[in-house]
């Protein structure tokens, strides 16, 4: 997995490179008002492409040092198709499935739900993140409930 994911960011970095190639190619056959704008955003594919390399160095340097833990989401609308968000603040997981503005009017009850990360070591507490307040534009439409 780790593997195939930093392939996947050299790809990308690649890809990042080539546009940079040809937008510093426009700007260097475009008029002199234009020149600015096309470095800029060759600079900025130069830019996406070190970070792209970066994430596929930091993945593979990640082989054989992660350890899976089994861990506790909460669901609200798991027909939505959105996945679960798992992410580090130090030494804290925090553990989130993103509610969509339709999974609030299907009043659906919430579940547990285990899943399995990888961390280089065990977590000093799990964090389970539900925001579950109505939009106004929810509120505005149904004001009766």
């Amino acid at each position: 997995m780790l593997r195939a994911a930093a392939e996947g960011a050299n790809r990308d970095a690649q890809r990042w490179e080539k546009e940079a190639a040809r937008a510093q190619s426009r700007g260097e056959r475009s008029d002199v008002g234009e020149r600015p704008l096309a470095n800029e955003h060759a600079a900025d594919y130069r830019n996406a492409a070190e970070i792209g390399h970066q994430v596929a160095q930091h993945a593979l340097s990640l082989l054989g040092k992660l350890k899976p833990y089994l861990v506790r989401g909460v669901v609200l609308n798991e027909g939505s198709g959105a996945r679960f968000v798992a992410y580090l603040d130090g030494t804290e997981l925090w553990i989130e499935h993103p509610l969509r503005q339709t999974d609030l009017s299907h009043r659906l009850p919430m579940k547990r739900r285990p899943i399995v990360v990888f961390l280089e070591r065990a977590p000093t507490q799990v964090r389970v993140l539900m925001d579950v307040s109505e939009p106004e534009w929810y509120a505005a439409r149904n004001p009766a409930e």
